[in-house]
């Protein structure tokens, strides 16, 4: 997360109880990585006159001072920061306009024990998805010369359904920082988003006010298979396997009908007759599509047809058995690299540390 420590709160120290045990854990978090921190020269002058500090601590902000004397040029890098301010000014979230950043002004006693600085929870519906995301946010480091900061960050699943109530614990705790997101399960671009998405996002709404370190963030695919490259589905499915080859291409030509039918196929499963499903809107979606193309069937064994086959549930898993670098390339050559860039950006203010300080 991206801490920024400004003069409402510096100009505050005499007033603070608690400053004192607030910047020794975020000294120490400064030199583990956890965390973007962010103190302007001036501000750092006027603490270390202040003769608050613990021997370590002045020792470790004097070491922040000769390593971040441009500290202040981070902000323009992020679009959501933490604004630590006193005890006695109100919590708010405001936006500007100009550079469309966003603060979340969270009080100082809310950091004054050890897990209030520990590394951002990331909370997924499943392990697979979250190293992918966390691939996008690497992804976007890179690819956006941001190569002083490295991912720091915990991974915290909840399968399904119960990803509400491991966001509701999280939440309710207000201990930690916490970014949760969720695939929309849209299976058509128009559909409502799926009841894990809206159990989150109602939560969330109904309790904004009371927890300014957590948020979500619903990504408008079906599920997260939606956002890999293509290159990927050919290169080790079409390429490899005769049953799965002319899988993309179907897809495709749904997709020169609505180009946003890619995101919401199930690439999984695949789509079987129009008439297998119940669901109304889906049917109409799907079957309008197919008016638009040449209606060939596949044969999916047992008797039974449809559209395309699917690539199987273990997509995410192959996915991640390439090596990064390869990754990468495949994201470099596919129009989903803006997607991954968006999303990477994203999360970049969430889970952006800094190298580990080794020796003070």
């Amino acid at each position: 997360m991206v801490l920024f420590i400004d003069d409402s709160l510096v100009n505050s120290i005499g007033n603070e109880l608690n400053f004192k045990v607030f910047f020794q854990k975020l000294m120490v978090s400064y030199t583990e990585g956890k965390h973007v921190i962010i103190i302007s020269p001036i501000n750092i002058k006027k603490i270390l006159d202040s003769k608050v500090l613990d021997s370590h601590s002045e020792i470790v902000l004097k070491h922040y001072f000769s390593h971040n004397k441009a500290s202040l040029e981070i902000l323009d890098l992020f679009d959501k920061i933490t604004r630590i301010i006193p005890s006695t000014e109100q919590e708010t979230v405001y936006s500007v306009i100009t550079n469309k950043k966003e603060f979340n002004n969270i009080n100082i006693e809310k950091f004054i024990d050890t897990v209030n600085f520990q590394k951002t929870i990331l909370l997924g519906e499943n392990g697979n998805d979250i190293l992918v995301y966390a691939l996008m946010a690497e992804y976007y480091k890179i690819s956006s010369n941001k190569n002083a900061f490295v991912l720091s960050y915990k991974s915290q699943t909840g399968g399904g359904s119960t990803t509400v109530n491991e966001y509701k614990t999280i939440f309710s705790a207000g201990e930690e920082f916490c970014f949760c997101l969720l695939d929309s399960d849209k299976r058509t671009p128009h559909k409502s988003i799926g009841d894990t998405a809206k159990k989150v996002k109602n939560y969330h709404l109904s309790n904004y006010n009371s927890n300014f370190k957590c948020n979500y963030h619903i990504v408008d695919v079906l599920e997260i298979e939606n956002l890999l490259p293509r290159i990927f589905y050919l290169e080790h499915y079409e390429k490899k396997d005769i049953n799965k080859t002319g899988i993309l291409k179907r897809i495709e030509s749904f997709e020169k009908i609505d180009p946003s039918s890619f995101f919401h196929v199930d690439l999984k499963k695949g789509l079987k007759k129009i008439e297998d499903y119940s669901d109304d809107s889906f049917k109409n979606y799907w079957f309008n599509l197919l008016l638009g193309i040449n209606p060939m069937t596949e044969d999916f064994g047992n008797g039974d047809y449809g559209c395309f086959k699917g690539y199987g549930d273990k997509i995410v898993v192959d996915f991640l058995n390439f090596e990064k670098e390869e990754i990468f390339k495949f994201v470099n050559n596919d129009n989903v690299s803006q997607n991954w860039s968006e999303i990477g950006k994203k999360l970049s203010s969430y889970i952006y540390g800094t190298p580990k300080i080794r020796v003070i």
